[in-house]
């Protein structure tokens, strides 16, 4: 499933009315996501060390059977491969940029960009759910939907065909990559952009 790292609940940034030294690194649930940019094959030993920090972490796996001529195994792999999430400060990145295999924090203009909050739970929603999602190139024609019920109620995408076959596609927009899960058109309701 997804291996999101666990926040350190001594670490929260307000303890009785008083600011925490997290607080001052940018750790804490009120502050936004980033997309960091990590070296490749990367990804776990970087969202561990971010959570040994004591960030908030998150990468979204997938389990991929892999076959060899003698056996077939069943390993996890990044949704997402260079890309880890994290919960910072912008002003406090130095920590994050310094963790080894660390690339960079996604930005534009020399500024970092922030993922938005539902874009990141839309994507813990769909690893959590088991949903079999596969990374696609974020869509550029298409409607915007809802999903109308189950356990990805209210989750928004793009519905698109891949292989004969309904798709909501959910996109990072700050990475510029989606996701595709198989989804029943019937389940689904057109929504304003």
């Amino acid at each position: 499933m997804t291996h999101v790292g666990d926040s350190l609940s001594h670490e929260h940034a307000i303890h009785g009315g008083e600011t925490h030294a997290d607080d001052r690194l940018g750790i804490g649930w009120h502050r936004p996501w980033f997309a960091v940019q990590v070296m490749s094959l990367h990804e776990k030993k970087v969202a561990s060390i971010l959570t040994y920090k004591g960030y908030e972490q998150f990468l979204p796996v997938q389990k991929v059977t892999s076959k060899w001529s003698d056996r077939t195994k069943t390993l996890e792999r990044p949704l997402f491969p260079n890309y880890v999430f994290c919960r910072m400060d912008h002003r406090a990145m130095r920590p994050v940029l310094a963790t080894p295999g660390v690339v960079r924090i996604v930005g534009f203009g020399g500024k970092p960009y922030p993922v938005r909050d539902e874009e990141i739970v839309a994507i813990q929603r769909l690893v959590s759910a088991g949903c079999e999602a596969v990374a696609v190139a974020m869509p550029k024609i298409g409607e915007r939907v809802q999903v109308l019920g189950g356990p990805l109620k209210g989750i928004t995408g793009i519905l698109t065909r891949i292989k004969n076959r309904n798709h909501l596609v959910v996109t990072i927009e700050a990475i510029m990559k989606s996701v595709a899960i198989v989804v029943d058109a019937q389940m689904v309701a057109v929504t304003a952009a």
